[in-house]
């Protein structure tokens, strides 16, 4: 089902709700528990506009986005440990720096492999001058690491996202789907919601995932402004995707 569809059908359904409230609310003589729910759900609307407002393009028209020329734009990077790091540095190596500049990378506070990769890749330490800086943020998740633990996790990360993104402000958040991203993608669209920058969020699925999205690339793909697969299959299920066939 498209996805202006289901919008709709929400919209509509709110509306429904809305105009049902208000009635009972005259009926009612305007108690104060009508009154709450008719507030409610006016604002649950405007939250459900705005959002479809705010989609990326290439989701409302079910077709990946085209490509423009573009200069310099700030990048957000974010890695994760093992495979999902070395990937995002081989895409990274196979770029112009020059057109991803200043970059600012971000992993967890528990990883102890990025450091090092990263300072190999960009060749020198972190700094202004050197054309990147690094933040941690905690990670969302542990290995067999509890429901309640996730939770909390993921509560810590999205609370180290916020200054994160608001301090750096980036053009773009590129991603190929560490679970520390999610906090991360949600803290960008924050400042799109509310009308004062447009951040651009870029998902590159990994090589790995043939036949079936990864669960953070299910969970982002609606949300992402650039959505790239590997596999002309993915690109068959979902087409918003862009395949670009292997990339790095």
């Amino acid at each position: 089902m498209h996805i202006a569809t289901v919008f709709g059908a929400a919209l509509a359904a709110l509306a429904a709700l809305e105009a049902v409230l208000a009635w009972n609310m005259l009926v009612g003589g305007g108690s104060a528990i009508w009154t709450v729910a008719t507030v409610v759900v006016m604002v649950i609307i405007s939250g459900v506009v705005r959002l479809w407002v705010v989609l990326p393009d290439r989701i409302k028209s079910a077709c990946p986005s085209a490509t423009t020329p573009l200069g310099p734009r700030s990048t957000l990077v974010v890695l994760g440990s093992g495979g999902h790091t070395t990937e995002m540095l081989r895409l990274l190596g196979a770029l112009d720096h020059s057109a991803y500049t200043p970059r600012t990378y971000v992993y967890a506070d528990t990883d102890k492999m990025s450091p090092s990769k990263l300072r190999g890749f960009e060749g020198r330490d972190a700094s202004a001058e050197a054309g990147y800086t690094v933040r941690l943020i905690p990670r969302t998740r542990e290995v067999r690491q509890s429901a309640v633990g996730t939770v909390v996790g993921t509560l810590r990360a999205l609370a180290a996202a916020f200054p994160i993104v608001f301090s750096t402000m980036p053009d773009v958040v590129l991603t190929n789907g560490p679970g520390t991203c999610i906090p991360l993608c949600v803290a960008a669209y924050v400042p799109r919601f509310l009308g004062i920058k447009r951040i651009q969020v870029v998902y590159v699925e990994s090589i790995c995932r043939v036949e079936s999205l990864s669960v953070t690339g299910k969970l982002l793909y609606l949300f992402c402004d650039g959505f790239v697969v590997q596999w002309k299959e993915l690109a068959e299920l979902y087409p918003a995707a862009t395949y670009l066939g292997r990339i790095y």
